[in-house]
């Protein structure tokens, strides 16, 4: 079952596309589905100014990625540093449980794209 809101963010894919202004982008696939999601951050001031993000994949994944996209929009770098998969399933709400990778999928992008090696 989709959440409202992941339902929202799979309709409307808000945040979607290049963001040609960036100052961090990065890329990250799940081998074993083959879901790819690439994120795009403009930084200023420690604070993430503007995201957007491409994906390809299933909705659970476009869900985490529109879904991390609105997340960390306007938020201090720090606090964006510190997000966790938990963090970016209460915002986007509940996937079905076969579709959970997209949030592990989405969160990794976003370290990556922040300089946080696991």
């Amino acid at each position: 079952m989709y959440s409202d809101n992941a339902r929202r963010l799979i309709a409307e894919m808000p945040n979607r596309g290049l963001l040609a202004d960036a100052t961090h982008s990065s890329y990250a696939e799940n081998p074993v589905c083959g879901d790819i999601i690439k994120l795009h951050l403009r930084i200023g001031d420690d604070t993430v100014r503007d995201a957007r993000f491409e994906c390809r994949g299933c909705p659970g994944a476009m869900a985490a990625a529109a879904g991390i996209a609105e997340l960390v929009k306007g938020r201090p770098v720090a606090e964006c540093r510190a997000l966790g998969v938990e963090d970016l399933e209460a915002y986007v709400g509940q996937l079905p449980s076969h579709k959970r990778h997209g949030f592990e999928l989405a969160i990794e992008v976003l370290r990556e794209c922040l300089g946080i090696v696991a």
